[in-house]
């Protein structure tokens, strides 16, 4: 049974295919429908460039109604690796060893964004990658987003050639994926032009978008966590001393207080906790909980020793 919708969560598609193969990859977003989530971010560099097709094998099976309630966005700017039988092997390998060797994590995935090839906004490469999005995940894609673009890389001939897009329904809009100080000064450059900024969650300026959309909320959770080194500290956070879980849903609903009129993104690869994410709501911490949980954040780790 499909849960509440909420408008104010997106589910992150980065870890799909990434150590997962197709039916794990698929089983997390029926996870994450069902537990009322409509926003799925994706990109063509996510899962080594299969995640796009895993996301369009999910929609397809979704009622023409039920599609028609869910928001896609994808990226375009950063290319995934050429696919090759050796990259079916390294992917195998890579999902293999970070199974067994879980703390080969991080650096299979920084061996995996060595792989892929950024500042691809040539007005070809975007019109390419967005032909190939919308092969991989069918029917429409809402929103197309610039992935870590920089100022320079917004010329005119790339605009001119996104309006077209728009104009011809192949997206329903386009904005930025980047840096929130890019974001903001993108927005401020050319105001009016981009609908959605999508950047870290943060608690400095926000862009002059429609739609600001956050991701990360959720990153530094160890850093935080290692602050935390007496039960006043937690449930100066409204947290049950050492309930990591829970801390991880005071952090997002933090993020959904200090972006209230926006998106939140997160990403799981287990089911219950997409289930337990998407029951967060902002009203789920204090302010005061969301300012101490912001000076966590920002504190030097060697202050909480």
């Amino acid at each position: 049974m499909t849960a509440g919708v909420t408008a104010r969560l997106g589910f992150g598609c980065s870890g799909l295919m990434a150590r997962l193969d197709r039916d794990q990859s698929e089983a997390l977003l029926v996870a994450a429908y069902d537990a009322g989530i409509r926003w799925f971010d994706v990109a063509r560099s996510y899962g080594y460039g299969e995640a796009e097709s895993v996301l369009g094998k999910f929609l397809a099976r979704l009622s023409l109604a039920n599609r028609a309630e869910v928001t896609v966005v994808t990226k375009a700017g950063i290319l995934p690796p050429r696919r090759g039988a050796a990259m079916d092997v390294a992917k195998a390998m890579a999902r293999r060893v970070a199974a067994l060797h879980p703390a080969l994590k991080a650096r299979i995935r920084a061996r995996a964004l060595a792989m892929v090839q950024g500042g691809a906004f040539a007005p070809e490469q975007v019109e390419a990658s967005v032909a190939q999005s919308l092969a991989q995940i069918g029917g429409r894609v809402d929103w197309l987003l610039l992935h870590d673009c920089t100022v320079a890389d917004l010329s005119e001939p790339l605009l001119a050639t996104l309006r077209a897009m728009r104009a011809g329904g192949r997206i329903g809009g386009f904005g930025l994926a980047t840096s929130a100080a890019v974001a903001e000064a993108a927005c401020a450059a050319r105001p009016g032009v981009f609908g959605v900024a999508q950047f870290a969650a943060s608690h400095g300026p926000r862009p002059a978008v429609a739609t600001v959309v956050h991701h990360s909320a959720v990153s530094n959770l160890p850093s935080i966590e290692a602050r935390l080194t007496d039960a006043t500290g937690w449930r100066a956070i409204q947290v049950e001393p050492g309930d990591r879980d829970g801390l991880g849903r005071a952090m997002l609903a933090a993020a959904l207080r200090g972006n209230p009129d926006g998106v939140v993104l997160f990403s799981s690869q287990r089911a219950a906790a997409i289930a337990a994410n998407a029951r967060v709501r902002a009203e789920d911490v204090t302010a005061t909980a969301a300012s101490a949980l912001a000076a966590l954040s920002a504190a030097p780790l060697e202050a909480a020793a």
